[in-house]
């Protein structure tokens, strides 16, 4: 299962967020598209929990392949060299493993980009004076270690803008600013949800 699976589920499949993408297409896409939003509201699953509006982050828990998710989210405030209308969000995420199927893990940050980035370019990441290395796979971004996780997220708490670059396949250059107002209150919400310091 790859990591874009595991951690796009918040908010890519929220219904308040599919419909805002639906508003985007052409007529005929739009109403198949509402119609698939019709669809996913009425699947989904029970046991999804919203820990609340953190200033610029959302979070929330539910549940996947049987384990425990508890995901925080934030769309950036400003974007440069791509269309604003693209999707693109912060995540960082806890997965409490399930023994002998899921393995758990901690802290894990996750970007999404409005485009598709070149294979082998860094993806930088910029969080006041302190400095981050991450690889692309398609449209997402991820540290390499777990240590690169834990270190960007206790960089996150303190700073006030996270600013992320990257090279498109196209080699378009493009960076997004994130705001980390409400950052520490929406990781402590999904650190006390799932148990984790």
């Amino acid at each position: 299962m790859s990591r874009s699976f595991m951690y796009c589920s918040p908010p890519c499949l929220r219904p308040s967020y599919l419909r805002s993408s639906c508003l985007r297409l052409s007529a005929l896409a739009a109403w198949l598209c509402f119609a698939f939003v019709a669809l996913a509201v009425d699947t989904a699953p029970a046991d999804e929990r919203v820990l609340g509006q953190f200033t610029d982050w959302e979070a929330m828990t539910y549940r996947e392949d049987g384990g425990l998710v508890c995901s925080m989210w934030s769309a950036p405030i400003d974007a440069t060299g791509i269309d604003r209308d693209r999707p693109a969000h912060a995540y960082v995420a806890h997965r409490v493993g399930v023994p002998g199927k899921i393995p758990a893990s901690y802290h894990t940050v996750t970007l999404e980009f409005g485009a598709a980035l070149k294979s082998g370019r860094a993806v930088k990441g910029k969080v006041g004076s302190q400095r981050f290395e991450l690889y692309a796979d398609d449209n997402w971004a991820w540290n390499r270690f777990r240590k690169e996780d834990r270190r960007l997220v206790r960089a996150m708490r303190a700073g006030a803008t996270l600013i992320v670059s990257a090279t498109t396949v196209d080699d378009e250059p493009i960076s997004y600013t994130y705001s980390l107002s409400g950052f520490t209150a929406a990781h402590k919400a999904i650190g006390k949800a799932c148990d984790v310091n």
